[in-house]
Parts: structure tokens; sequence; C-alpha cells
């Protein structure tokens, strides 16, 4: 009746037991060992080098609910063997593919409703690359390479495309004459990370580099 006590919800407990209840540090609980994370699998390298790397953005693989089969190449053999797709809007809601060279940032513009799936693109695309190769016949047989479907992340490229999806958003001429569409819009839009600053230039310029090659 004289010691020193406290109530709580252990009842009645004496001055030692409840320091004991307080400072001491509970029994460790036992944890199960968690299970080892599988490592993520990585892509192999885009093994030809005589094929088209396609460079999917995320919300490209998302819509068409399509994996991409190898990695893009951090240099590829030629110049036009890397290119990357990503989506933009129009401020009129419409929704637009974009299909970019990685080394000239020259653009293809494709309505998404009229592009359809991967198999009508691989036409589309090979249709209008043709169409920008008739002035080197040197590289026309690109128009005919396997394309294949690349992970990866050209930075220059990815922030150059970033670009363009902002001025689809909201487009803001430029002082070069008047445009006929979109697509030519973006090709007369100059980009610092390009030694010409235009893309229809970088490619017009690449073309007759190709044309001046000997056979």
């Amino acid at each position: 009746g004289t010691d020193g006590h406290s109530i709580g919800p252990r009842g009645t407990l004496c001055e030692r037991c409840t320091d004991l209840d307080r400072y001491d540090e509970p029994p460790p609980k036992s944890r199960k060992a968690s299970a080892p994370r599988k490592p993520k699998m990585e892509l192999p390298a885009n093994s030809n080098p005589d094929a088209i790397e396609v460079i999917l953005s995320a919300q490209v693989r998302k819509k068409w609910r399509v994996e991409p089969t190898v990695r893009n190449a951090e240099s590829p053999a030629h110049w036009l063997g890397q290119w990357r797709m990503d989506f933009g809007q129009k401020p009129d809601r419409t929704r637009w593919a974009l299909v970019t060279n990685v080394a000239t940032l020259y653009t293809f513009v494709f309505p998404v409703k009229g592009l359809g799936g991967r198999d009508n693109f691989e036409k589309l695309f090979r249709l209008r690359l043709g169409f920008a190769l008739v002035d080197a016949p040197k590289l026309a047989s690109w128009k005919d390479a396997p394309i294949v479907f690349a992970a990866g992340n050209p930075r220059s490229a990815v922030g150059s495309m970033n670009d363009m999806r902002r001025h689809l958003a909201w487009r803001t001429e430029t002082a070069v004459g008047p445009m006929n569409d979109d697509e030519d819009w973006i090709n007369k839009t100059p980009f610092l990370s390009l030694p010409t600053a235009f893309p229809d230039k970088e490619f017009a310029k690449r073309l007759a580099e190709a044309n001046l090659l000997k056979s």
C-alpha cells in the first residue's frame, strides 16, 4: 500500500514492473524473408545495321500494345537507320503521330485515326520515306529496309519532339514564310541541336552528301 504503483491496461503494477513495461525494448518481430526481385531482362541490341529502328515512346507502346524487341543503338550504322515515334494533340483535340529521324529531326506527321495499327504504319512510313528519298537514288534501298521496334531514350530527339508536341498543342508561327501544313511547319522550325538549325535543311544536306558519294 506504500510502494509506488500504476494502474493501466495490464492492471495494477508496482514501480519496478512499470519501469520494465515502459522502457524495455519489445522483442523483435519475426519478419518473413522478402522474395528476391527478378532482374529486369535487358533487351538485345539491334544486330542488323541495315534495319530501321523505330523507337517507340511509352504512349505509343501503351496505345498499340506492342513491346519493343531490341534496344536502340547508341550510334546507328547509318543516319537513316534510327527514328522515334510519339503522339501529339492539336488544339481541336485530334491526335497526330510524329515520326522523327533522330539524326536530322526531319519529321513525318500522320493522323493517328488514319494510321491504324503497326502494320498499316509500316506501309505508310515506307511510302513517305520513299517520297523523301526521291532525290537521293543511292539511298532508295532504305525504303524497303526491315523495320524493328526499339526501346531507348535518345535525349536530343526526345527533347526536340517534346517541343514539337507543344507546338502542335499551341501552334506558334515562325518568321520563315507561309506554311503548307503542320509537317511543313515543324520541319521549318529551328532547333539548336542541328548544325543547320532547320530539320528540312539538315535532311536535304544529308541527301546531297549521299549523292556525292562514289559508287
